[in-house]
């Protein structure tokens, strides 16, 4: 049974989350997100530390144990959206949970910097760890909503470009289709998912055709929608998603594929649970939190 504060999410934020995906504006949407982000305080029992890539920013966040295990995390926020605040506190619990030094990767932003930017970025800082002699099989990739989709295409890219895979990734609540031609809104769930109203159909200011320059065929990319790619050798991976998430099916048909091509998949379905709830104070946040801390360790004994 879910508990009192996740029943109560949905219902009352789903409003004004629909509103904001209704006509969605990106500079309003970033105006709204600065400010509720703005209200997050800082993760405590962290150091957090700046670090140049090549063209973006990113951060480490470490708890100051002793570990070589490293996360890379990619946050969310629809590829054109940034919650600094908030995915320093979830960076922070991952390091936590994980035992791990987590760095943190803001990579650039749509529209001003369409597909494959973001990818190349991520891709960028695991270059970085590698040529900073971190052992790939030390590292494990991760991230949320669309840095989960990030996350999942890293690996994709990483493979077809002969290079070093991490110990293994995992993705909460990721889009992994963005043409929505499989897996696409949860319309047979009654209650309307909270942050994915089911009213963000796709349009031309729909954040994925930012991310996608206004180019269509960009979403049918593997890169862009990993579920349509081939799966094969990838590393160890683990989905987390809410079972009231509008990306639901995205999630369990991904682990299915990836098992089918001989993919040490995992899916946890989490009952009642919103799109990306670990950033909201409730015990299955800290319990999925936990869930990926096991995960992690186990990638990297």
């Amino acid at each position: 049974m879910p508990s009192i504060p996740s029943q109560l999410f949905n219902p009352i934020t789903n409003r004004a989350m629909e509103s904001l995906f209704k006509d969605f504006d990106v500079e309003r949407a970033r105006s709204l997100l600065a400010r509720i982000d703005g209200l997050n305080p800082a993760p405590t029992g962290v150091s957090i530390d700046p670090v140049a890539l090549a063209h973006c920013s990113a951060e480490w966040i470490r708890t100051g144990r002793r570990t070589d295990r490293v996360v890379l995390y990619l946050p969310g926020g629809g590829w054109a959206l940034r919650s600094p605040r908030t995915h320093r506190r979830l960076a922070a619990a991952v390091a936590e949970a994980a035992n791990a030094d987590v760095m943190l990767v803001f990579y650039r932003l749509a529209p001003e910097h369409p597909f494959p930017a973001a990818l190349e970025d991520c891709i960028g800082g695991y270059e970085r760890l590698l040529d900073d002699g971190v052992a790939p099989d030390r590292i494990v990739i991760g991230g949320d909503s669309a840095g989960g989709n990030l996350a999942l295409a890293s690996l994709l890219a990483l493979r077809d470009d002969a290079k070093p895979s991490p110990a293994g990734a995992f993705a909460v609540s990721p889009c992994t289709d963005m043409s929505f031609s499989e897996g696409g809104a949860r319309i047979e769930f009654g209650d309307p998912d909270a942050l994915f109203p089911e009213s963000a159909d796709a349009r031309e200011s729909d954040p994925r055709m930012l991310y996608a320059a206004g180019d269509r065929t960009v979403l049918d990319h593997p890169y862009a929608s990993p579920l349509r790619g081939d799966l094969s050798g990838l590393c160890p991976v683990l989905l987390q998603v809410g079972s009231t998430d509008w990306l639901l099916d995205q999630s369990t048909l991904f682990a299915e594929r990836a098992r089918a091509a001989g993919v040490d998949a995992e899916v946890e379905v989490w009952e009642g649970q919103p799109h990306v709830w670990h950033t909201m104070p409730f015990p299955e946040a800290q319990q999925a939190f936990g869930h990926l801390g096991d995960f992690v360790r186990r990638c990297c004994p």
